[in-house]
């Protein structure tokens, strides 16, 4: 059975999902710096062997990153929301 929560258990509920939030849009601001990174591997080193190669995997680097982090957001947020 679920006890009732006071004032100090919400506000610390609060502050974890407050702590989540921050994280992930922390994972999503490196993502966008990786997105940087490779567009500007692709447009300065642009005729190099493997610079293509480098910034595709940099941009797909970024996506998998944007793409976890908002998976784990959702599923920390229900996991915090069930205590």
């Amino acid at each position: 059975m679920k006890e009732r929560l006071g004032r100090a258990d919400k506000l610390a509920i609060e502050r974890t999902l407050l702590a989540n939030e921050r994280t992930m849009l922390a994972h999503i601001r490196t993502a966008l710096a990786a997105f940087i990174l490779a567009i500007a591997i692709l447009k300065l080193f642009g005729n190099l062997k493997y610079s293509f190669l480098l910034g595709v995997l940099t941009f797909a680097f970024g996506f998998l990153l944007i793409l976890i982090s908002i998976i784990y957001y959702y599923i920390r947020k229900r996991n915090i929301l069930e205590l």
